[in-house]
């Protein structure tokens, strides 16, 4: 976060708004290159007792991200730098020539980062993944600062937060080979296991795709109108403030989905979902205020490019607090095996950001974007409470009743890729993978 302000102040608005850009681009990409694979990994790593089963699976989803990696990356520098895309309005020379070389190399970086991060979450090594989590904010932070001061560019200092994401992702990679915690597969297991993801994640990755499509989308038009760099600039410092709502709850959020996958007591899983809801939201809407208040100060620490943004700042950080019990259910959702409601809550974000979007940003810039932003992920959150709410409180109501444990709502706690015979493709709907004896 540091870093992040320390780059808007060294950047200025307006290449600060183009750096912001290009790493949307680079999420973008990585939504077709990791599509919905890291919780999907973390809950399937965290659900089975077999180390040398999740070593296969961790090979097998590694190899999955290469390929599609190779495949994304290849058809953007084919659209960009030979068919010429006119991609956004002042964003799209950036994204041609080295600006596409440059996101495509943060791109394989962050990608493979991705999924190392979940199977460290998904063996519980929550120590190491936070040590190796603040190396890597240090390490790209302090270089792209550093270089954003020395040339004050978007691109090269896009490039070096690339280099030192990828020299972070190295460093993950050892450490897990060192662990043993990568398994070659055999090639049916490796076929069984790729078609258990792959069901399951091209669905969860269609919903991320679409989210960073809308949010593309959103950025595209803040850069098509005349004052667009500094208004992207303003709305992307905004965004950055209000990670600070957001990293705790979503801290957790990660946190419990090994929890609440893992095979466990039913009692035990509701109070980590009720505990984690609590302290996140608490976090969330105490960190809202803050920035709220500090909001007429802290464009001026920055420079007198931003002074124009404080009302950006006040939104977003609201934002942040929708932003906060998006991630912290959705998650609770993915690891109580209700993936079919996080993808939908996905669309349904994506949908009313991109409508919003296109209601809001051209006439009102950065402030109709950080409505946008806010008002869809609050709508998102709404639907995902009105799934999980009624099975906690049916939960809860089982209990008091003495029902056996075998009526609870939280069986399907454990992954399909678990339970289900290595024969099998996982089924996606509820009723469909009952009839494989999970209930």
């Amino acid at each position: 976060m540091l870093a992040a302000l320390a780059g808007a102040a060294v950047l200025g608005s307006e290449q600060y708004g183009l750096f912001a850009f290009l790493t949307l681009t680079v999420s973008l990409l990585n939504s077709f290159a990791v599509p919905g694979l890291a919780p999907l990994v973390n809950q399937a790593i965290a659900a089975t007792g077999d180390l040398r089963r999740a070593g296969a699976l961790t090979s097998v989803a590694l190899s999955f991200v290469a390929v599609q990696l190779f495949i994304c990356c290849t058809g953007f520098l084919l659209l960009v730098d030979v068919a010429k895309v006119d991609w956004s309005g002042q964003g799209n020379e950036l994204l041609q020539g080295f600006g596409s070389a440059v996101a495509v190399w943060w791109t394989v970086a962050t990608g493979f980062g991705i999924v190392i991060s979940a199977v460290f979450a998904g063996h519980k090594r929550f120590a190491t993944l936070a040590k190796l989590t603040f190396a890597r904010a240090v390490l790209v932070g302090c270089t792209t600062v550093t270089v954003g001061a020395m040339y004050g560019s978007a691109t090269l200092s896009a490039a070096a937060a690339g280099t030192a994401e990828m020299a972070m992702t190295a460093v993950g990679l050892v450490i897990v080979l060192k662990a043993r915690w990568l398994v070659p597969a055999g090639r049916h297991e490796a076929m069984a296991l790729a078609r258990s993801l792959v069901r399951r994640a091209v669905p969860a990755g269609a919903a991320a795709l679409s989210i960073n499509g809308a949010a593309w989308l959103l950025q595209s038009l803040l850069l098509s109108r005349a004052d667009g760099l500094a208004e992207n600039g303003g709305f992307a410092l905004a965004s950055r403030l209000s990670l600070v709502v957001s990293f705790l709850p979503g801290a957790l959020a990660n946190s419990s989905i090994t929890y609440v996958a893992g095979p466990s007591d039913p009692l035990r899983t509701r109070s980590v979902v009720l505990r984690v809801v609590k302290i996140g939201m608490a976090f969330a809407v105490a960190a809202a205020l803050s920035i709220v208040v500090a909001a007429n100060y802290l464009p001026a620490l920055l420079g007198p490019t931003y002074e124009q943004f404080s009302s950006v700042i006040v939104i977003m950080a609201l934002t942040g607090v929708a932003v906060s019990a998006n991630h912290v259910l959705g998650s609770v959702a993915v690891g109580l095996g209700r993936i079919r409601a996080w993808v939908i809550s996905d669309g349904v974000l994506a949908a009313a950001l991109c409508i919003l979007a296109l209601l809001l940003a051209p006439r009102y810039g950065a402030n109709g974007a950080a409505i946008a932003t806010g008002f869809a992920y609050a709508v998102s959150a709404a639907l995902l409470a009105a799934v999980l709410v009624p099975r906690v409180m049916k939960r809860e109501s089982t209990e008091r009743d003495g029902l056996p444990s075998g009526d609870s709502p939280f069986r399907t706690v454990r992954s399909p890729i678990h339970q289900v015979p290595m024969s099998e493709t996982v089924p996606w709907g509820d009723d469909e993978i009952r009839r494989h004896g999970v209930s």
